[in-house]
């Protein structure tokens, strides 16, 4: 078998999120999805939320990088419905009680 030849990953930067698609915890316990849309200045993020209903975007928010530590990022929107179809992990801050 031919060993393939690892590419050289880059480093991370700001421009890295742009692009990538998101679940985000929210404060009823539950998750947000979306797209990072844009960087306009170092430690911001332009994101777009989409609707859990049927995928259309319902909002636009500016984030900065420190709120953003809990998401989960995927690289593509197939990636992100793949992570919700097999169930996105119970959070832990999760105020619902279930009885």
């Amino acid at each position: 078998m031919k060993k393939m030849k690892q590419e050289k990953q880059p480093g991370w930067n700001a421009q890295t999120l742009v692009g990538k698609f998101f679940h985000s915890p929210t404060p009823g316990g539950g998750y947000g999805q979306g797209c990072v849309a844009f960087n306009p200045e170092p430690g911001w993020y332009l994101c777009l939320h989409y609707s859990w209903m049927d995928g259309a975007p319902t909002f636009e928010c500016l984030y900065r990088i420190e709120e953003m530590k809990s998401w989960r990022f995927y690289l593509t929107p197939q990636m992100m419905q793949d992570a919700y179809e097999q169930g996105l992990p119970r959070r832990e801050d999760d105020t619902r009680k279930s009885k």
